[in-house]
């Protein structure tokens, strides 16, 4: 018998998109109060209509509902965001782990200021490799990489 609370991970479908998008919008005021939340709201439907559908999206479902996603293209994480009300109970990293069994390198811009985020990216082992601005808020971005480990045993 299965448990209601049961997490699972799974590709996004195009039903989600609303929830995507919704936690897209409450994590990123959340993390980026240093950008004004215009600016986010603004960005809704480009999310939605445009860069979600592109990329390659899983959903952490936790019980009945969607409460983070991951996407990706080829190996550029473009975002990972957890709801506010469920962050710090390891869905970030059960997002990014998933990632991680099918690619042998990652990389990723997150937001100088955004500290939770660049400690989370060096817990899991991501290393900044440079430095850019964010060509959408002019903020200084960190780039970082993520590369798997030779398997020696």
């Amino acid at each position: 018998m299965s448990s209601a609370r049961e997490n699972t991970l799974r590709p996004m479908r195009s039903q989600d998109i609303d929830r995507v998008g919704e936690i897209w919008l409450e994590a990123s005021m959340k993390a980026h109060g240093f950008v004004p939340a215009d600016f986010w709201r603004s960005q809704l439907d480009t999310m939605k209509q445009e860069l979600l559908p592109q990329a390659e999206c899983y959903v952490h479902v936790g019980g009945d509902r969607i409460d983070g996603f991951i996407a990706v293209d080829s190996d550029f994480i473009h975002g990972l965001f957890v709801a506010p009300e469920s962050q710090r109970q390891g869905i970030g990293t059960s997002l990014l782990s998933h990632l991680k069994e099918s690619h042998h390198t990652l990389r990723l811009h997150v937001y100088q200021r955004n500290r939770d985020a660049t400690g989370f990216y060096n817990a899991n082992g991501f290393v900044i490799t440079g430095e850019a601005s964010c060509p959408h808020t002019g903020c200084a971005e960190f780039k970082m990489e993520w590369r798997k480990q030779p398997n020696l045993g």
